[in-house]
C-alpha cells in the first residue's frame, strides 16, 4: 500500500486516496464487500457480497450475484481506472519518494525537482539544474539497493568520471556498469548526455515514470537508489535519492546489448 488517507479541504467534498502497488503478478484475487449501518457504538449489517474479481471481469455478463454488479456499476461509474485487467499487476514502476540534494555553496543551482502524481495517468518527473561555472570535470556515483523494510541490501553501483568516459574507449572496457549507465539514461533521456566541459542547464520535464525507467537487471520488488555528482575530492555537486517499486522486470534485463557502448 503506498498511500490510504481521506483530505478534509476547509471548502468542497472531502478528496480520498488510495494507491496499492502489486509487486508480482495476481491471477485471482477475492473481494469482499461488507456495508453496515452505524448507530452509536452498534452496527446493522445491510448487504454485502466476497467475488472473484478475475472470475467477474471474464464474465461480466452472465455473473449472477447482482450485489457484485451494484459494486461493479459504481466502480465504473466513480473509479474506472482501477478496474484493471487480469491476472492483476499494477503499475510497472511507482516513484515512493523523489528527493533532491544540493549543497550549500555548489555551483549547481537546482530550479526544479518535482514528482507529479496525476490521478488518471503515469508519475511525471521534473528535475531542472543550472550549473553557472564550467566544471572540466564530474565524477558520478551511483548506487541501486534492495529495500527489505528498514534494510538496504547493494545490488550494484559505481564511480566513474564522466568526461573520460566519453573520451576514452579503454575506459568503458573496465567498466560496464558505467555503460549500463549511460546506456539507460541514453535510452531515457538523452538531452542531459553533452559533450564536457560540463556547464548551462540540463533538465527533464515531465518525464513518465513507466517500465522504461526500470533500472536495469532489476526484478519486481523494492528498491533505493542514489546518484552523486562530485569533484576528485568527493564534494558534492548535486545528488538526488529515490525510492521505488517495481512490479514488472526491467526491459534491459532481456538483451545484453546495454553491456556494448552505442
Amino acid at each position: 500500500m503506498e498511500a490510504c488517507f481521506v483530505h478534509t479541504p476547509r471548502k468542497g467534498p472531502q478528496v480520498v486516496t488510495l494507491i496499492l502497488s502489486a509487486l508480482s503478478v495476481i491471477r485471482r484475487v477475492y473481494i469482499d464487500f461488507v456495508v453496515y449501518s452505524q448507530y452509536q457504538h452498534s452496527r446493522t449489517y445491510l448487504f454485502g457480497t466476497t467475488i472473484d474479481y478475475c472470475e467477474y471481469i471474464a464474465s461480466t455478463e452472465s455473473y449472477t450475484n447482482p450485489v457484485a454488479k451494484i459494486v461493479y456499476a459504481v466502480a465504473m461509474q466513480k473509479f474506472p481506472h482501477a478496474l484493471l485487467k487480469c491476472p492483476a499487476s499494477g503499475v510497472p514502476l511507482f516513484m515512493r519518494k523523489f528527493d533532491c540534494i544540493r549543497e550549500p555553496g555548489s555551483s549547481w543551482n537546482v530550479l526544479e525537482c518535482s514528482l507529479k502524481n496525476p490521478r488518471h495517468s503515469a508519475q511525471l518527473l521534473n528535475i531542472a539544474v543550472n550549473i553557472d561555472q564550467t566544471i572540466p570535470k564530474v565524477y558520478i556515483t551511483t548506487n541501486v539497493y534492495v529495500k527489505q523494510r528498514q534494510h538496504l541490501m547493494f545490488l550494484y553501483g559505481t564511480t566513474f568520471e564522466y568526461c573520460e568516459f566519453l573520451m576514452h574507449n579503454d575506459t568503458r572496457q573496465t567498466n560496464p556498469v558505467a555503460v549500463l549507465i549511460y546506456n539507460y539514461a541514453k535510452f531515457n533521456f538523452p538531452q542531459l548526455l553533452k559533450p564536457c566541459p560540463v556547464e548551462g542547464i540540463y533538465n527533464v520535464s515531465d518525464l513518465r515514470v513507466d517500465k522504461n525507467l526500470i533500472p536495469p537487471f532489476v526484478t519486481p520488488g523494492a528498491y533505493f537508489s542514489t546518484q552523486r555528482f562530485h569533484n576528485k575530492r568527493n564534494e558534492t555537486f548535486f545528488a538526488y535519492e529515490a525510492e521505488f517499486s517495481v512490479a514488472a522486470p526491467s526491459i534491459f534485463n532481456r538483451t545484453m546489448t546495454m553491456f556494448a557502448l552505442k
